[in-house]
């Protein structure tokens, strides 16, 4: 795994990943459980000629390095990081009379 990589896992997570960033997913790991639920994307990184593998619990408790992958975990592409001079910046640059809103988070987990 290099720097602009990193590995996501949970049901709801990777779905919503998945399924706002298709191209973003370098690999995916699932179980025979959870294949179903990820057929889309599946499909998609066959087509790219991206791979998937379908493994069990305990390998993909390694690939994970957690006991909390609910059946499924993805490599990814980082997406961009903006720092806090950059966003304002490019909020100032929006010619909208509406109000804006703006959620930052940061470390977000499962425990």
């Amino acid at each position: 795994m290099t720097t602009n990589e990193q590995k996501i896992y949970g049901q709801n997570a990777c779905l919503a990943f998945a399924k706002a960033f298709p191209d973003k997913v370098i690999r995916a790991y699932c179980t025979e459980q959870s294949k179903g639920r990820f057929g889309f994307l599946l499909k998609t990184l066959a087509q790219s000629k991206r791979t998937y593998h379908i493994v069990t619990q305990d390998d993909l408790r390694k690939v994970s390095e957690s006991e909390h992958h609910e059946d499924v975990c993805l490599l990814i592409q980082r997406l961009n990081v903006f720092d806090e001079a950059q966003l304002l910046q490019d909020l100032k640059q929006i010619k909208s009379h509406t109000p804006a809103l703006v959620l930052c988070l940061d470390n977000v987990g499962n425990p």
